[in-house]
């Protein structure tokens, strides 16, 4: 079954985290606008977190996608918008089979703020790792 991962980074966070996922599945990680594929096995989708919802490339993505398979990801200040997605998903007919999530640092007022700084750290980077084995496993599981 083809593996894909997509997903969109601004500050670099949800990029680290896309990178370490991808590296357990030996793919390379890509953006909404670099995927030209029509149908997916599974996809592995990540987003930061906008107001509780990913980013507006992401939904887009999501909006068109055919995939019989998709795990989530994202990095928020709090709350991650990994469960908006799963409910998405779903509605589409796509069976999700995990997701996971993490704090990422957060800039505010001219950088004068900063929330979770430092994040995503060793420790969410290692937690991805994880993350990605156990999808590996239900995929072997379900036999695909």
């Amino acid at each position: 079954m083809d593996i894909d991962l997509v997903y969109l980074s601004k500050t670099g966070n949800t990029e680290k985290i896309a990178r370490a996922i991808a590296r357990e599945f030996k793919i390379k990680p890509i953006t909404p606008k670099q995927a030209k594929k029509l149908k997916y096995g599974l996809v592995i989708i990540g987003s930061p977190t906008h107001g509780m919802k990913p980013a507006q490339d992401i939904v887009d993505f999501i909006e068109q996608l055919d995939a019989k398979y998709a795990a989530v990801f994202s990095t928020c200040i709090k709350m991650s918008c990994t469960g908006w997605m799963e409910k998405k998903l779903e509605s589409l007919g796509i069976n999700v089979i995990g997701r996971f999530s993490c704090p990422g640092e957060t800039k505010l007022l001219s950088n004068r703020l900063v929330l979770n700084s430092g994040r995503p750290d060793v420790n969410d980077i290692s937690e991805a790792k994880h993350f990605a084995k156990l999808m590996k496993n239900k995929l072997e599981n379900l036999r695909l």
